[in-house]
């Protein structure tokens, strides 16, 4: 089941004030400070966590899914543009090709997120974050798979799932628009201001 739009910004400001300096900070950013790695580190341990507990209530791919997958794809590049609209329908459409997908996204974001908490540098944990932001700003996709594998009955019902593995597109969306908004362009001026003050 769907937020609508009042139980959606209920569920934003009962975050937020329940979970002081968390991910919900990109999103409630009176609290947030871009500038603090401390912060910073905060914020992607929160998405790491979210993350991991999605992972948690996805089963293992099977082998036999997995070469289905490839083989499928391996016939349709073969094909190239003589392969049909229904023929890339059926392999998108497929609960092998979303569980794979979902299962990627989640090992991608881990990935990324622990980038974020490796970089040395700034520079460097800020292109993590990009990476971050664009996996979040698909969750129209990951709905896409979450449904796809709950109408085969491989994950629960949206009342037995944690709070937090609840309607992607609502909750990745916001994050990953304050990444965007509230770390990298903040980042990117302040490297403006720098070279311009360099160069005068």
């Amino acid at each position: 089941m769907r937020f609508t739009g009042v139980a959606l910004i209920a569920a934003l400001i009962a975050c937020s004030l329940a979970h002081a300096q968390s991910a919900w900070d990109l999103v409630f950013r009176e609290q947030l400070d871009w500038t603090s790695r401390e912060h910073r580190l905060i914020l992607s341990r929160d998405l790491l966590d979210r993350v991991t507990l999605l992972e948690s209530n996805l089963p293992t791919m099977s082998e036999r899914d997995v070469q289905w997958v490839e083989q499928l794809e391996a016939r349709i590049e073969r094909l190239g543009d003589d392969a049909t609209s229904s023929q890339r329908g059926r392999l998108y459409l497929s609960r092998q090709y979303q569980h794979r997908a979902l299962l990627e996204h989640t090992q991608r974001m881990r990935d990324e997120l622990g980038c974020v908490q490796a970089a040395a540098a700034m520079h460097d944990e800020m292109l993590c974050w990009g990476q971050v932001a664009v996996e979040l700003l698909d969750g129209e996709r990951i709905d896409v798979a979450i449904e796809t594998l709950r109408d085969h009955r491989m994950i629960p019902r949206p009342r037995e799932m944690p709070v937090g593995t609840l309607n992607p597109s609502i909750w990745y969306g916001e994050f990953g628009r304050g990444i965007v908004e509230y770390l990298l362009l903040p980042y990117l001026a302040s490297q403006n201001h720098r070279d311009e003050g360099a160069n005068s």
